[in-house]
């Protein structure tokens, strides 16, 4: 038991010191933009960001929903029942992933045409693809 405790305090500590950087970040990155590329770019980003989290909503928390279900299973060692779940989480994330990668692209080809920067095309097209690497990951 004393194991599963240690586990537990573990995880809880890495979630909080992992939601204590991105709070920090959330403040540092976006003045950093500012001091070193202007308010042009840092209207740029949050723009571009805010269109790729939209995808973001097709998750809806199945990922909380994902691990919740797999605590009783891995407690009674019911390892078929923890394959099939991890099996239909794989299936589902990949269907989202190919979503995100069209949905990344079509953004990164229609926004420079619809949204009149001072920046050419090819700058934004980067930007909105580098951008995405960072929600595709989480």
């Amino acid at each position: 038991m004393k194991i599963k405790n240690n586990v537990s305090i573990l995880n809880v500590s890495s979630n909080l010191i992992l939601q204590f950087i991105t709070i920090i970040s959330g403040f540092i990155i976006p003045k950093l933009i500012l001091s070193y590329f202007g308010s042009e770019v840092n209207g740029l980003t949050s723009s571009l960001n805010q269109f790729l989290n939209y995808i973001s909503l097709l998750e809806g928390g199945v990922t909380s929903v994902i691990m919740a279900n797999l605590y009783k299973p891995l407690n009674d060692k019911d390892y078929e029942k923890v394959s099939s779940i991890v099996s239909t989480a794989s299936k589902f994330f990949k269907k989202i992933a190919l979503i995100f990668c069209a949905y990344t692209i079509l953004l990164a080809l229609v926004y420079p045409i619809i949204f009149k920067t001072n920046f050419d095309y090819m700058y934004i097209f980067s930007l909105t693809l580098v951008l995405s690497i960072n929600l595709f990951i989480q």
